[in-house]
């Protein structure tokens, strides 16, 4: 009967992991320490009670990874059960849970988040006469990706904004501070003319009009105090 190192399983699924998402041209992910305690943790309960299943505990998985400690804006977790009466080898063991779970569309869609960064992963055998192993893989994007801008609209008009999928109105003479933590860009529509911008933090977007009547979108820096110290150009429409 085979039975696998639990620690080099761990760690090969994580590389196994890494593989699938380059072959899907995305970035790979680092181990983090609370992830993995966080992991470990569920996996052990899971495997001690006879229980599986995702709140088999009473708690979410973002419940279980704030209690651990990691401070997150995106979070994801992924549960295999595997057993076989013969056992498993390390590879295969590792294998066989990140196959079922590419071949589940929502784990899938957890191992392949455009922009989760850092991973965890436990593994726990339960007490059956065939060996049985829990796995759990967690994935996080920590809250130090976010970052807040603002947009001020200085015209008598209303004006439509989009950012990430989700329109806005902002009324005439108001201003918005957005906070966020995944990549994206905010569209202005100018009138005839939409002006696209990568959103960043500590900066604003100033919308106003010119003397000849041309509406512009300024690129701003904003200071610490929120203050504009800095103009880093301008797109224009009438």
């Amino acid at each position: 009967m085979d039975l696998p190192d639990l620690p080099k399983t761990e760690a090969a699924i994580i590389a196994q992991t890494n593989s699938f998402r380059a072959e899907n041209k995305l970035g790979a992910l680092t181990s983090n320490p609370a992830l993995m305690a966080a992991a470990q943790s569920f996996a052990d309960f899971l495997a001690r009670n006879g229980k599986f299943g995702h709140e088999a505990d009473g708690r979410k998985h973002n419940e279980r990874i704030r209690a651990a400690g990691y401070r997150y804006c995106v979070a994801a977790e992924n549960l295999a059960l595997n057993q076989h009466s013969n056992g498993f080898k390390t590879e295969k063991l590792a294998t066989d849970a990140v196959k079922g779970w590419i071949n589940s569309p929502p784990h899938r869609a957890a191992m392949l988040h455009p922009f989760v960064t850092e991973t965890g992963v436990g593994i726990a055998q339960g007490p059956d006469s065939a060996p049985k192993f829990i796995s759990v893989q967690l994935f996080g994007r920590p809250e130090t990706f976010k970052y807040e801008f603002k947009i001020e609209n200085r015209t008598q008009q209303r004006i439509g904004y989009r950012f990430h999928e989700a329109d806005q109105v902002l009324d005439a003479r108001t201003e918005v501070t957005t906070t966020d933590c995944l990549p994206g860009s905010v569209t202005f529509d100018l009138g005839h003319v939409k002006s696209t911008f990568e959103a960043a933090d500590g900066i604003a977007f100033v919308v106003d009009r010119r003397s000849d009547g041309l509406a512009q979108v300024a690129v701003e820096r904003l200071g610490r105090a929120g203050a504009l110290i800095k103009n880093g150009g301008t797109k224009s429409a009438r």
